[in-house]
């Protein structure tokens, strides 16, 4: 008889096996991922939310605790606000410089990060800049009269400040919510079809960190788009069932059309896995596929190391994104001949932060 006591979890687990069962490796291997999960490390949460018309993305990292939260559970945030018709546009917050917390509302499981607005212990999460210029709030109708003076009530309070002329000093945003809510979840894997290189599919969940699907042979093309709400990215390509004597291009292009800003090859030399990784990549929206130039149906993955967001958070980017896969695609047109099987990655739109 063996005892495993979680105290994440408050709870005893009792395994009993003989040890020269036939299933005593199958559940040695279970006591173990249950011990590790009572000892989970670090878990980020990622964040897209639209609260009015402004937008915050970005992520929040607990000590792994699973169930209600306290401040100290938090061990790092890097928060980017977004007004689109601001001055600034876009605004980083990161850990931690000015933190109230109140309550026991904010919780967590394995994959979400929640929060109770339906709260009645004065509940509050507020990260902002120490002038309170720049605020990201969840609170519950109690926690709004609490420490945190920029929380309007029960739900998602976002503030920013414009130095625009003629314009309001601040952007002050609230949405009502009740009951509880998800704030932040973990990055999805989609297995999911792409489209065309002028029309490439949108990625269907709020924060992706990779996508699957099979390339379908000659001419066959599997495009997704994403919101990069800026910074350091990176991204790797897979092509596992490759054959031997294939080569393929990841590429990436910093201008409209273009894609050659950087580069590597996929051959049997590396496996047909390479990365690329960019130090600052602007905020925007962007494009990322596969195309083929031979009848060869392989299985292709992309992977986020990271993690991309499904939707912009800024509604006036799907109109200049629209415009602008337009132009790539019959800029696209004049290069088919020269076409080998590629990976391909290059923004539509850049918003100046």
């Amino acid at each position: 008889m063996y005892t495993i006591f979680c105290e994440e979890a408050k709870m005893e687990i009792p395994v009993n096996f003989p040890a020269q069962s036939a299933h005593c490796c199958a559940r040695l291997l279970l006591v173990l991922g249950v011990a590790s999960l009572c000892n989970a490390g670090s878990i980020t949460y990622y964040l897209n939310q639209t609260i009015g018309g402004l937008g915050v993305t970005g992520d929040i990292v607990t000590d792994g605790t699973i169930g209600a939260l306290a401040q100290s559970d938090i061990i790092g945030y890097n928060l980017q606000l977004s007004d689109p018709g601001g001055n600034p546009s876009t605004w980083n917050l990161s850990c931690c410089n000015y933190f109230p917390f109140s309550g026991s509302d904010l919780s967590a499981t394995a994959t979400q990060l929640l929060f109770t607005f339906s709260g009645t212990d004065g509940g509050v999460v507020n990260i902002a800049d120490p002038s309170l210029d720049f605020d990201v709030c969840f609170s519950t109708s109690g926690g709004a009269f609490g420490p945190a003076s920029f929380c309007e009530g029960a739900g998602e309070t976002l503030t920013m400040i414009n130095t625009t002329p003629g314009a309001p000093v601040f952007n002050f945003q609230f949405a009502s919510q009740s009951g509880t809510g998800v704030i932040g979840t973990i990055p999805s894997i989609l297995s999911l079809p792409g489209g065309s290189s002028s029309t490439p599919v949108l990625l269907t969940a709020p924060v992706v960190g990779e996508v699957t699907g099979t390339i379908g042979g000659l001419g066959s093309e599997d495009y997704y788009t994403f919101f990069w709400p800026g910074g350091a990215f990176s991204a790797t390509a897979s092509i596992p069932g490759a054959s031997d004597g294939a080569s393929y291009m990841f590429s990436e292009g910093g201008s409209l059309g273009g894609c050659d800003s950087a580069n590597a090859t996929l051959n049997s030399g590396d496996s047909f896995t390479s990365t690329i990784a960019i130090a600052s990549l602007a905020p925007g929206s962007y494009c990322i596929g596969v195309d083929a130039n031979n009848s060869n149906d392989p299985a292709f993955a992309l992977t986020f190391n990271t993690p991309v967001y499904g939707a912009t958070p800024e509604p006036a980017t799907f109109l200049l994104l629209s415009i602008g896969l337009g132009m790539i695609g019959v800029l696209r047109l004049t290069k088919r001949s020269q076409r080998r099987e590629k990976v391909l990655l290059w923004p539509t739109f850049r918003s100046e932060g």
